[in-house]
């Protein structure tokens, strides 16, 4: 895991809905203290959290864990691609 928020993870943002607003705070407490063990701050912990219940995440505290992971994996392969296969211009 890497300490950055969605956005630098290049996660696009999502609109949460009002009835999405409690189980992100929720989300965000029972990750809070291990995500802050790997330098995330508080501020990307909800952000992540309120990502992952408005891209309908849903389940257990193990499953934003995991989506966080596939999320960042996911944005790391896109750049590693992109560096490897650069654009042709004209």
């Amino acid at each position: 895991m890497t300490p950055e928020s969605p956005r630098e993870a290049g996660l696009l943002p999502a609109e949460l809905t009002t009835e999405g607003v409690e189980p992100a705070h929720a989300f965000a407490n029972d990750v809070r203290e291990r995500l802050r063990g790997v330098g995330f701050s508080d501020d990307a912990i909800d952000d992540w959290s309120r990502e992952f219940v408005a891209h309908g995440g849903a389940g257990e505290t193990a499953a934003l864990l995991r989506w966080i992971v596939a999320e960042e994996r996911r944005h790391d392969d896109a750049l590693a691609s992109a560096a490897v296969s650069p654009s042709r211009g004209v």
